[in-house]
């Protein structure tokens, strides 16, 4: 059930980021647990353009 309420979001994210499926199920999880999530990579992956996305999603 849960994961059917959460499909839009996480459909959402990964339309304003695109391939980066691993980073946006990581951030539903840190999100639903109540918890945190270091992201780390290389410039140029999105990272700040999914936080954002999740902030405004």
């Amino acid at each position: 059930m849960a994961s059917t309420d959460f499909a839009p979001i996480r459909d959402y994210l990964n339309a304003q980021v695109i391939g980066q499926h691993a980073l946006t199920e990581n951030m539903l999880i840190a999100l639903l647990a109540d918890g945190h999530l270091l992201v780390e990579g290389p410039p140029g992956l999105a990272k700040t353009r999914a936080i954002n996305a999740l902030a405004d999603g």
